[in-house]
């Protein structure tokens, strides 16, 4: 599924927003160039005014690295235990409290998996985590970077 990151500018001399639209990478995928940065922005704001381009392609450029980095903090849960996994919990690494349970009433089956998102104001990437199983075993793990890891993996 594409996701796309819009762009709203104010065009020189018009009061009126113009509103563009470019796929972002979601895997697989190709991201924007620069080329195609720079062939949008010339059709909207003219080929003569090259330093509000420059400007439009630099904020175009950010806001697209941006998108990039928050689907990097996007991790997957997998259960490869043999037991269900009944509560997940996780927190800021070092933290003295734990979160809340982000699963609430399902589980997660052995052999299934969960996708959560560790998207946060401030670019934390370090977590800790806690797993409690139907069986009552209970594993934490510390430092997960989730910045840099896509998948995590409970095994026996």
């Amino acid at each position: 599924m594409k996701e796309y990151a819009a762009v709203n500018s104010l065009r020189r001399g018009m009061t009126n927003a113009v509103m563009l639209s470019w796929p972002i990478d979601r895997g697989g995928s190709r991201g924007l160039t620069e080329d195609e940065v720079q062939h949008e922005t010339g059709r909207i704001f003219g080929q003569e005014d090259i330093m509000t381009r420059k400007i439009f392609v630099a904020l175009v450029l950010a806001l697209v690295a941006g998108a990039a980095q928050a689907e990097d903090m996007r991790l997957r849960i997998h259960n490869d235990t043999g037991v269900t996994l009944y509560r997940f919990y996780s927190t800021n690494a070092g933290s003295t409290r734990w979160g809340s349970d982000v699963m609430g009433s399902t589980t997660l089956a052995t052999g299934g998996s969960m996708r959560l998102n560790f998207a946060n104001k401030d670019e934390y990437c370090l977590f800790d985590f806690r797993a409690i199983f139907a069986d009552g075993t209970e594993l934490t793990r510390q430092g997960v970077n989730v910045c840099q890891t896509s998948d995590y993996f409970y095994q026996p």
